[in-house]
């Protein structure tokens, strides 16, 4: 029930990684790969608290569903949504304020000085796709402990094939119309991603109702 969907994601994240970075490298070169690659490794590390309280989420949810206890299960997710968005969000604001110094170690040389606006601009929109992110993790943890891992599945192959899709038309501009694509997509992922597993939670209290 997760093994295989999650192994199937992890497989399309990165094959689309790729493709991603084709149109990247189309819009502006290598160097725009390095803008686009460097500011997101704040983001990876900026989600990694919402990441484990969702794992820790995935057990506690599971089991309660497990014992028909639909009660608990909800009050879990209501919980990890509370702790997880309330760490993730702080951490976004936190990025969004001090993008400049948290840029200056990897713009310090002549050559990147030039450049070091685009990154600061850079990690200021990626700054907002930490919480939708979170919402991201929280819906597949649900949805994981319903049993309903390929719906996580299904919604990371839509989204980065949207993301693809996006970069077609925005590699034709800037680096900012690539990053505004990926927090576009990180909005409608995160909020789709929530709503559905809001929806298979309702719909497994209907069932466990009706037993």
């Amino acid at each position: 029930y997760v093994g295989v969907p999650k192994v199937t994601e992890s497989m399309i994240i990165n094959v689309m990684t790729f493709v991603q970075i084709f149109f990247v490298i189309i819009c502006a070169g290598t160097v725009g790969s390095t803008i686009f690659n460097i500011p997101w490794r704040y983001v990876s590390i900026g989600i990694i608290p919402a990441i484990a309280i969702c794992a820790a989420m995935v057990p506690i949810c599971s089991a309660a569903i497990g014992r028909n206890d639909m009660g608990k299960a909800k009050e879990g997710f209501r919980y990890g949504t509370k702790l997880a968005l309330g760490i993730s969000i702080p951490i976004s604001l936190f990025v969004f304020v001090f993008a400049e110094p948290l840029m200056m170690p990897f713009t310090m040389e002549e050559s990147m000085l030039a450049l070091r606006p685009e990154f600061v601009g850079t990690l200021r929109i990626y700054a907002f796709v930490i919480p939708f992110w979170c919402m991201i993790e929280l819906g597949a943890a649900m949805l994981q402990s319903l049993r309903k891992a390929y719906f996580p599945m299904i919604m990371s192959f839509l989204r980065n094939g949207l993301i693809c899709i996006m970069f077609i038309f925005a590699c034709r501009y800037d680096m900012t119309a690539i990053c505004m694509s990926v927090l576009i997509t990180e909005i409608v992922g995160g909020i789709s991603m929530y709503c559905m597993a809001l929806y298979a939670i309702r719909k497994r209290c209907d069932e466990s109702y009706n037993l």
